[in-house]
């Protein structure tokens, strides 16, 4: 039988995939913060970042739901 804490920490961990997408966004908004004015590629790409920020969020909502349908604890 599996440890159920084992398991409730692995699957609340963020992937290694996630938190190299969150520093890639995270680099582009350092970017984007340091340039001087608005133009329509910003806006572009904060549209960009917003989008895959979505994404991510919903991932993790799917992730969460499964997890709960499988008796696993999501909350800390």
């Amino acid at each position: 039988m599996k440890n159920k804490k084992e398991e409730d920490r692995k699957l609340n961990e963020l992937t290694p995939q996630l938190l190299e997408r969150l520093h890639i966004m995270e680099q582009n908004l350092s970017r984007i913060k340091t340039g001087n004015a608005v133009n329509e590629q910003t806006i572009k790409e904060l549209d960009t970042l917003i989008s895959e920020l979505l994404v991510l969020r919903s991932t993790c909502v799917a992730n969460v739901i499964n997890w709960t349908k499988q008796g696993y604890l999501v909350e800390e």
